[in-house]
């Protein structure tokens, strides 16, 4: 398949690979489509996380014409930054105060969104889509809001949470 560049998304690489080839009168035209599988990652309640993002870049782009735009599923705005600023007048309410794109990563094509205060709504799968001179790239992360088990009544067998310990472990270990 022909490499149209590659978008690094949450630690791991990912190319833009050609998936349709036409031929038409004798001329060859090719088609790219992005072709990514989503990553996972694991988070507790009220943790913080950083939901990585990385996009190819030079030293002399322009920062006032980078676009990037988080979203939860097909709709939901959680961050989008534009002009050389964050442009939050569309971010989702669930988000305020709580996602922060760092300015001079940017710079370096990094795109990563901090989450602050990890809440079981925030699960789902998130886009980060960054358009910049170089073109358009999109990742996706599928982020798992672990559950908790209170009871306060009674102390939980110490195998049980043991053993639900070693579950979320195992999660995490298996998306690196």
């Amino acid at each position: 398949m022909y490499s149209m560049g590659i978008l690094t998304a949450f630690g791991i690489s990912f190319q833009k690979k050609t998936n349709l080839l036409y031929v038409l009168n004798g001329c060859i035209n090719i088609l790219a489509i992005a072709t990514m599988s989503a990553s996972q990652l694991v988070a507790a309640p009220g943790s913080d996380i950083t939901l990585g993002c990385s996009f190819p870049h030079r030293d002399t782009d322009n920062i006032q014409n980078l676009i990037v735009n988080w979203q939860r599923g097909t709709t939901e705005v959680v961050h989008s930054y534009y002009h050389g600023k964050d442009q939050l007048d569309r971010q989702s309410l669930a988000y305020t105060g709580r996602t922060q794109l760092n300015p001079d990563e940017l710079k370096k094509g990094n795109a990563s969104l901090s989450l602050v205060g990890v809440q079981a709504s925030d699960h789902g799968e998130y886009t980060c889509a960054v358009s910049n001179e170089q073109g358009s790239f999109r990742g996706n992360i599928f982020l798992k809001v672990a559950a908790c088990c209170v009871n306060s009544t009674t102390v939980p067998d110490p195998w049980i949470r043991w053993n639900l310990l070693l579950q979320l472990a195992l999660q995490v270990l298996s998306v690196l």
